[in-house]
């Protein structure tokens, strides 16, 4: 009875096509994996550096998470979403500013500037995928709250995991390793533009 309660929820409108787009919003190309890489490679920070910026990290994702419950909670899923997403794809660009060590030519230290940087982009990032989860809680239809939820949280995951096999796809055929970064800045740009190509599905929602 569950399951089949739950395919017949799972082929309405309401339910299937927000799926499609969570998968489709999910899956765009990641390089954080390489980005670790450059911070301990090519930047040579400590374990003692990279633990600071995990900390650093953790405080802006609750900063990006307050932020959202006090200021954004109540803006439509699809402005927030197309504003959060322009809004995370620029100021991830930062990312190229460091490869390219446009910090240095200004002045900033590496750690500093990854710090104020990679705080915002994590902030921003909390509030890009908040209204994912809010979305996921919404359309839960009433007795099978559990058995959806864990599905969207499947896809969620899903498509993180296609996203990471694509960038590790692209990391490849650009030639990046952990000791060759010499494209790295195309993989930035590859992967901040394709942030953009989910949107015009948000039509879905």
């Amino acid at each position: 009875n569950q399951l089949s309660i739950f395919w017949s929820f799972l082929k309405t409108d309401k339910i299937y096509k927000p799926v499609i787009f969570i998968f489709l919003f999910m899956i765009t190309p990641s390089y954080n994996d390489i980005m670790f890489f450059f911070y301990t490679n090519r930047l040579n920070f400590t374990p003692m550096a990279i633990g600071r910026l995990r900390l650093v990290y953790g405080i802006a994702s609750i900063l990006g998470i307050y932020s959202y419950n006090k200021f954004l909670k109540d803006i439509s899923f699809k402005k927030i979403i197309f504003f959060s997403t322009c809004l995370s794809s620029l100021f991830s660009l930062s990312s190229l500013m460091l490869v390219e060590r446009i910090n240095i030519k200004l002045g900033i230290p590496d750690f500093i500037f990854c710090m104020g940087a990679d705080a915002l982009n994590t902030a921003l990032s909390e509030i890009n995928m908040l209204p994912i989860l809010v979305l996921a809680c919404n359309i839960c239809p009433k007795n099978i709250e559990g058995t959806l939820y864990a599905f969207l949280m499947s896809v969620v995951n899903l498509s993180s995991l296609f996203a990471n096999q694509i960038g590790s796809l692209i990391s490849f055929s650009l030639g990046i390793t952990s000791e060759n970064f010499t494209n790295f800045r195309y993989f930035i740009l590859i992967a901040n533009f394709s942030a953009f190509l989910p949107l015009p599905f948000l039509m879905l929602i």
